[in-house]
C-alpha cells in the first residue's frame, strides 16, 4: 500500500480490537493541564478546568490499573467484582508482584487523595462544615484548586503509569485493531 491510498476495510469481518483506555486518559490529562488559558475558556469555564483534570487523571490511573492488573492476573475480573477500591485493587497488584507498595506517603499516597477529591466530585453531597479560624471552610471546589490543579493531577497520572508499568515490568500500550474477513451471513441468505 502506498502513503497516497486510502486503506478501506472490508465489507463484512470479524473485527478485534484490544484498546488502553488509560492510554487516552493520560493523554487528555496533558491536554488540560497544558492547554492555554485563552483556548481552554473559549470552551469551559475556567472553573472547570482543575475539577476536570482530577476526574480524567482518575479515569487514566483506574485505566492503567485495569490494564496492568489484567497483565498479572488471570482472575483479574473476578477479582474486580469483589474488590472495588483503588486501594484494595493496587495492593492486589502489588501482592502479585511480591512488591511493598506504600500509601502513606509519595506516589500512592497522592493517588488515594486524587481518588477521594475524585469521588466528592462524582458523588456531589450536600456540605456542612463547621470551623473555627480566620476563614470559612473551603467547598469541595476549592479544595480541589488548592490541593489539584490541573498540572499536578496529570503529573500524578504520568507517575503512577511509569511507575505501575515498571513495577510490573509491562510494556505501554495504546490499541490494536485487527480483522479477518468473512462472508457476510445476510448475503447467503438472500441467495
Amino acid at each position: 500500500m502506498k502513503d497516497d491510498e486510502t486503506f478501506e476495510f472490508p465489507k463484512y469481518a470479524e473485527f478485534h480490537l484490544r484498546h488502553n483506555p488509560g492510554h487516552d486518559f493520560v493523554l487528555f490529562s496533558r491536554m488540560l493541564a497544558n492547554a492555554p488559558t485563552e483556548k481552554f475558556n473559549q470552551v469551559f469555564a475556567a472553573e472547570a478546568r482543575n475539577p476536570l483534570g482530577v476526574i480524567v487523571a482518575a479515569c487514566a490511573i483506574e485505566g492503567y490499573i485495569h490494564f496492568v492488573g489484567k497483565q498479572v492476573d488471570k482472575d483479574w475480573d473476578e477479582f474486580t467484582k469483589q474488590n472495588n477500591a483503588v486501594k484494595d485493587r493496587i495492593e492486589h497488584i502489588y501482592s502479585l508482584l511480591q512488591k511493598p507498595v506504600d500509601f502513606g506517603s509519595g506516589l500512592m499516597q497522592q493517588v488515594t487523595q486524587l481518588f477521594k477529591t475524585r469521588r466528592a466530585l462524582v458523588h456531589p453531597q450536600l456540605q456542612r462544615t463547621k470551623a473555627d479560624g480566620s476563614s470559612p471552610p473551603q467547598t469541595v471546589f476549592e479544595r480541589v484548586d488548592t490541593d489539584f490543579p490541573a498540572a499536578k493531577s496529570w503529573e500524578i497520572a504520568k507517575e503512577f503509569r511509569e511507575t505501575i508499568l515498571r513495577d510490573a515490568n509491562v510494556k505501554d500500550f495504546w490499541h490494536t485493531t485487527g480483522f479477518v474477513e468473512k462472508d457476510d451471513p445476510k448475503q447467503k441468505q438472500s441467495s
